[in-house]
């Protein structure tokens, strides 16, 4: 009964009164990502929602194009479209295990573009108030008359970009909830901007998201959309990729193609970042349009209002190749992590410190290619993305940001107690705070070496403190002679 009742509300209009307290109101983000947030109190016991443009105006013209399937999809949740099921947010309330009967069910109206929406014969959707329901990425505003650039909330009001949006909502009870953006309707307002929230740091394991690589396969201007949802995060990544030289390297029979993201962004609950860095790479055993052999995929971007990035390393488990007009592309999942780090921050622990040096030390050596740990966003992890760590991210214990090399404690001066820590582990395995200045897990001449360079100078001035002499050069040798003997004393014993 839901199915019929969603597309009659949605096709003639208001076909009941309205009733205060929806189950849940819908939130579209910048990008036209939109979200279901539940607004009753306690349990909200949602059945189907539709979402339509220019019902019930004068005009009843559409002027949104919705990205949606061209006929009804049995709850799978094409990602193909940009629109998601509401069976990728996970049991649903009333749901008997393993019987599809039970699933979500996208509605449709033939040849209507300008309408969405999806509904649960004996099931409803139960989530706590508040709670965002990621249901796909329905539009883009570019293709919206006028359009061209992000959303803001001025879209929502009298004249806007999405003044004649309407959403209908249903519960257990079959109560119909209608809400435009249009001022002065006389039905509720249930419709608004999603603002940007402030991101946090944190580890949120998206596996199985699915992806969409839509345009002829390898072209130039090829579009890879994938839409993550897990543990309280949704994440959307739109981007316009372009292969980085013609027709891929081929060595035997495997082809390796390296694409380059021209354009586009990643959505995070809301937040629309721009792209610092992304590639897309992928080996088939074949010509162009054959399986995938392995396909990974990198993104990085920067939220400047939390000062955090963002950050991908997926690899891509292909299910198949679509070859429908406009054009053929693959499609499948992702295996991946959603990274939030401060810049500098590899372990994820909110801040960036000697332990950090360590790990990008580690990457390098080992060849990694973590989209992390690449500070100067060139795609390599090399001893260039390091030094830029060292001298530009890693937080001083004083306050400020970067050091120089041999400063084991990263207080921002290179001075004694440096000296005494490299001294007291020479000749063993270590980290920076041991001494190891050049990253390669021991602590020897080479670090001595850049110490010594170093020796007696600052990046920042130093608090007040009682006056101590700065041994000079001759000094510091004798020193360092003085030093390693006690060591090897000590091994002697």
């Amino acid at each position: 009964m839901t199915k019929y009742l969603i597309n009659l509300v949605c096709i003639i209009g208001v076909a009941g009164a309205a009733h205060a307290g929806a189950v849940a109101n819908l939130e579209i983000a910048a990008d036209g990502s939109a979200y279901l947030v539940f607004a009753s109190t306690g349990i909200g016991e949602m059945t189907g929602y539709s979402i339509e443009d220019a019902a019930n105006t004068p005009t009843g013209t559409p002027t949104i194009t919705f990205i949606r399937p061209a006929a009804p999809e049995a709850g799978t949740g094409q990602y193909a479209t940009g629109w998601a099921s509401l069976d990728d947010q996970g049991p649903v309330a009333g749901e008997n295990a393993g019987d599809p009967s039970y699933d979500w069910f996208f509605t449709s109206v033939a040849t209507a573009d300008h309408f969405i929406g999806e509904g649960n014969v004996d099931g409803y959707m139960a989530r706590d108030v508040g709670t965002p329901i990621y249901i796909g990425k329905i539009f883009d505003p570019a293709t919206i008359p006028g359009g061209g650039a992000m959303l803001t909330a001025a879209d929502f009001g009298p004249g806007g970009r999405l003044a004649e949006l309407e959403f209908s909502v249903t519960d257990t009870d079959h109560d119909v909830v209608i809400g435009r953006t249009q001022a002065g309707v006389d039905i509720e307002q249930l419709i608004t901007f999603r603002e940007p929230t402030v991101l946090t740091h944190g580890i949120t394991p998206i596996a199985g998201a699915p992806y969409q690589e839509t345009g002829d396969i390898g072209a130039v201007g090829t579009d890879f959309d994938a839409t993550f949802v897990g543990a309280g995060k949704v994440a959307v990544i739109d981007l316009k990729v372009d292969p980085l030289g013609p027709g891929g390297t081929t060595v035997g029979n495997v082809t390796t193609t390296v694409f380059g993201a021209a354009d586009g962004h990643i959505t995070v609950d809301g937040n629309v970042l721009p792209i610092l860095y992304a590639d897309l790479v992928e080996e088939t055993t074949g010509a162009p349009g054959t399986p995938l052999a392995s396909g990974t995929l990198r993104v990085k971007a920067f939220d400047a209002a939390s000062g955090m990035n963002v950050m991908v390393n997926a690899t891509l488990a292909e299910v198949g190749i679509d070859t429908d007009a406009p054009g053929e592309g693959r499609y499948g999942t992702l295996g991946s992590d959603l990274i939030i780090a401060l810049p500098g921050d590899y372990d994820v622990d909110g801040d960036s410190d000697d332990t950090d040096i360590d790990d990008i030390s580690a990457a390098v050596i080992a060849g990694s290619t973590d989209i992390r740990y690449d500070e100067d966003n060139d795609g390599a992890i090399d001893a260039a993305d390091r030094l830029l760590m060292i001298t530009t991210l890693v937080q001083r214990t004083g306050g400020g940001n970067g050091t120089i090399e041999g400063d084991a404690d990263l207080n921002g001066t290179v001075n004694l107690a440096d000296f005494g820590a490299l001294s007291f582990n020479y000749g063993g395995p270590g980290g920076w705070a041991d001494g190891d200045f050049d990253g390669n897990g021991q602590i020897n001449l080479s670090d001595f070496g850049l110490l010594s360079f170093n020796y007696g100078n600052t990046v920042a001035p130093a608090p007040p403190a009682a006056p101590q002499a700065i041994p000079e050069p001759a000094t510091l040798a004798l020193l360092a002679v003085g030093g390693l003997a006690v060591i090897r004393r000590r091994r002697r014993a």
